[in-house]
């Protein structure tokens, strides 16, 4: 077991497995009750939609799926990722889910449709908060750790980073 989640009804466990399956647990009773076999690597990222009807699953096979918690079929794939799912969350109005990958991309897919609506590039953004710290610094601070922070508040119009230098005393 790589991940587990809880529905928001608190009546159930989600666990994501090296055996690529995603398997839904009794909180009352222990005993498995569904058990979703789609993913061809394992599961290291699980998530349950505020509804507590769907289960999304990010995994090393580089996808993301979305399943119905009540009939354990798969309603949704998103492919796009070029490495391995590492984690995954869905907004509080279940309309968008978002992944991250090892391909260094946090992803926002709309759940309607399917499709990719933002691509971040995690290394570039990094690179270029850390450039700019640097340049408002003067220069280049060993005792400075960046604060990196993804923040979206609309797909269309992202904000994409907000960061800060957080000085220690050594």
């Amino acid at each position: 077991v790589w991940c587990v989640a809880v529905t928001p009804d608190g009546q159930h466990a989600v666990s994501g497995c090296n055996d690529g399956t995603v398997r839904v647990w009794s909180l009352g009773s222990g005993e498995q009750v569904q058990k979703m076999v789609k993913h061809t690597a394992a599961v290291v990222s699980v998530a349950v939609t505020c509804s507590g009807r769907h289960v999304v699953s990010g995994s090393e096979d580089m996808t993301v799926r979305v399943w119905s918690l009540e009939s354990g079929k798969e309603v949704l794939r998103f492919e796009g990722h070029t490495g391995k799912v590492t984690s995954v969350a869905v907004t509080p109005d279940g309309q968008h889910i978002i992944s991250g990958s090892r391909d260094k991309t946090v992803r926002v897919w709309s759940t309607p449709y399917g499709l990719a609506r933002l691509e971040l590039d995690c290394a570039r953004v990094a690179m270029r908060a850390v450039q700019e710290m640097q340049e408002d610094e003067g220069q280049e601070d060993p005792r400075c750790l960046v604060e990196i922070v993804l923040r979206c508040f609309l797909v269309e119009e992202a904000e994409v980073v907000v960061y800060r230098c957080l000085h220690l005393s050594l």
